[in-house]
């Protein structure tokens, strides 16, 4: 009988050995090797894979990668990997020029975001498309194990290996303590969300005051938590004192984290850009990303968002809900990869049936840095709730394979289900119609925002769509922009009314973080 292969270690020999060199690259096959020792001795059987290696592919009944740069053949290759194997994780190893995002175009007023790079499709089942709107039901347990973009020296990627191998799950009480900093005047927005994560927020810190730099019991907290500004190619998290000041004070740079996070440390952020792996050192140097530095300083995983992501300034939606969820998740003993992708679904089924474009942005946007099978939490079956006791377990290690293997299926089946019943928006020309573009002029004025920038989204039917119990309404989102140019960060307000068969249903008013 074959041995079944609980993960899946996804690389390109040739994009690392051009990187590195062959004796980086040895260093890094052989820290791997390493590495899936150490997974077996946790009953978590590894494999280490090259998408451009033909044996290997065949094998998966796949075609091999030629191209290092092309997503599609990458989606491709990790799509025969899953079927054939049917791993319980998946784990990209390396920055986007050894294994590239996928890029979409989410078309958002005054959204400067050419496109969004995404790790989303290969954490779901659908083929490869150019449609953001294809992937809004991942359910694959992923995450991707970065090096440095553009970087040359293998001991960045080893030391994030090391740091898996050598990872042992803490006690839930370590996980109660965090550090967070969040924009003066989204306080209300990021309070909500510690008292959902933590039962309270106590240790919040706004910006401005806050500046910097933090001490090591502040940075020490095993998880951290940001409700910032971002900036693109920044190593940088910015404060605003309120929604009309040009002030963005710096209130996190990436070297101040040196040497002063925990080992295990857990991080979210909703900052825009907060997890994109740019290169530091084109075109000009600077500091790694705060991401990358997170990593480096013995986190064992980042959320954040690859481009500019959305959130309420009092209120809770978009960034909130994901970062938040995937802390919660983290705190009941969930793997990181289980508890992201059980963060991206929550996020979508607590959304509208028909998502408004803030939401697929979001969706498509947060990835998952670092190994998807570290479990930072231990498991207390002692208090596992909704479960009858148990007096004894004859064969426990088989036990928690059979139990972890039921989790992939009931996630696999709720990303079938939400596929089923959510729909992405797409942007459309239609102007207002009747009572509803009054009711629109309405909303417009109360929310002081011009009856300029907009665009509307509707809704087609998708192939392979399951049929609706219910009659189907008409749907539209209209959505206006009012942008202030700054220095540093624009601040984005979006208003997003919702349109339900010629009548407005729900208004929500998004900022840029």
């Amino acid at each position: 009988m074959l041995m079944s292969i609980d993960k899946i270690i996804i690389s390109n020999r040739s994009a690392l050995q051009t990187k590195y060199g062959s004796t980086g690259f040895q260093k890094i096959q052989s820290t791997v090797k390493q590495l899936i020792a150490a997974d077996k001795k946790r009953k978590i059987n590894g494999l280490l894979v090259f998408i451009d290696d033909p044996k290997a592919m065949k094998k998966a009944k796949g075609k091999m990668v030629k191209d290092p740069t092309d997503a599609e053949q990458c989606k491709n290759a990790v799509d025969s990997l899953f079927h054939h194997y049917t791993p319980d994780y998946i784990m990209l190893l390396g920055a986007q020029d050894i294994l590239p995002h996928c890029r979409f175009r989410i078309p958002i007023p005054d959204d400067d975001d050419n496109f969004v790079p995404s790790d989303v499709p290969y954490a779901c089942d659908a083929p490869f498309s150019r449609n953001a709107g294809d992937f809004i039901a991942p359910g694959r347990v992923l995450g991707r194990l970065p090096d440095i973009t553009g970087g040359t020296d293998p001991s960045y990627l080893v030391t994030l290996l090391q740091n898996s191998i050598n990872w042992k799950p803490l006690k839930l009480s370590a996980y109660k303590n965090y550090f967070s900093i969040s924009v003066k005047w989204w306080q209300k927005s990021t309070k909500i969300s510690l008292n959902n994560i933590f039962q309270n927020n106590s240790k919040l810190k706004l910006s401005p005051p806050t500046l910097g730099p933090y001490s090591k019991p502040d940075l020490g907290a095993m998880m951290h938590f940001f409700n910032c500004h971002g900036g693109l190619r920044t190593s940088e998290f910015y404060g605003q004192p309120n929604e009309n000041s040009s002030s963005f004070p710096v209130c996190l740079e990436s070297n101040m984290l040196e040497k002063k996070i925990s080992y295990g440390t857990v991080a979210a952020a909703e900052c825009c850009y907060g997890g994109l792996l740019y290169n530091p050192n084109r075109p000009t140097k600077i500091h790694l990303p705060i991401s990358n530095t997170y990593l480096q300083n013995n986190a064992v995983s980042f959320v954040g968002s690859t481009t500019a992501a959305y959130g309420p300034a009092d209120s809770q939606g978009g960034a909130d809900y994901i970062t938040q969820y995937f802390l919660i998740a983290i705190q009941k003993g969930a793997s990181c990869g289980r508890a992201f992708l059980e963060a991206q679904q929550r996020f979508v089924e607590k959304g509208d049936v028909k998502m408004d474009p803030t939401d697929l942005k979001t969706i498509i946007q947060f990835l998952l840095l670092g190994d998807p099978s570290v479990t930072p939490v231990e498991s207390d079956p002692k208090t596992t709730p909704g479960k009858t006791p148990v007096k004894a377990i004859m064969n426990k290690d088989a036990h928690d394979i059979k139990e972890r293997k039921e989790r992939r299926w009931k996630l696999a089946e709720k990303s079938v289900f939400i596929n089923g019943t959510t729909d992405a928006p797409v942007r459309i020309e239609a102007p207002e119609r009747g009572s509803v573009k009054s009711d629109i002029k309405k909303e417009l004025r109360k929310y002081k925002f011009k009856d300029g920038k907009k665009m509307v989204y509707g809704f087609k039917k998708r192939k392979g769509k399951a049929k609706r119990l219910t009659t189907e309404h008409e749907y539209r989102y209209h959505v206006y922009s009012n942008v202030k140019k700054g220095g540093i960060i624009d601040t984005l307000r979006l208003l997003v009314i919702q349109e339900v068969n010629n009548k407005v249903m729900e208004v929500k008013e998004y900022v840029r973080r």
